[in-house]
């Protein structure tokens, strides 16, 4: 008898948590756009940000590099003035006193 009584228990929660399932939808509904707002309003890739000004003076703004060698342990760099064409050879070992110094 006891074991009779178990199985009708059983045999109802069964069909109750059915009858649940069967009023469920079987896709379930998309979460609504608004859900997302916040993370498309803070996406880092399409942040604009304000660059910090440049407060110091770029003194090789007027020189590109031209070329570059090492012989005999010696490191040779040639740049160029954009604007006048002047040529300056640098090497590693100038000293302290020269305009440009090769570091």
């Amino acid at each position: 008898m006891k074991a009779l009584a178990t199985s009708m228990i059983l045999l109802l929660l069964t069909v109750a948590t059915g009858a649940e399932e069967a009023a469920k939808p079987a896709i379930p509904a998309a979460y609504p756009e608004g859900r997302y707002g916040a993370a498309w309003s803070k996406n880092p890739f399409l942040l604009r940000v304000k660059h910090p000004e440049q407060t110091q003076a770029d003194v090789l703004r007027d020189w590109a590099l031209n070329g570059m060698a090492e012989y005999d342990g010696k490191v040779q760099v040639t740049i160029v003035n954009k604007q006048t064409g002047e040529f300056k050879r640098l090497t590693n070992h100038d000293g302290a006193d020269a305009e440009f110094r090769l570091i």
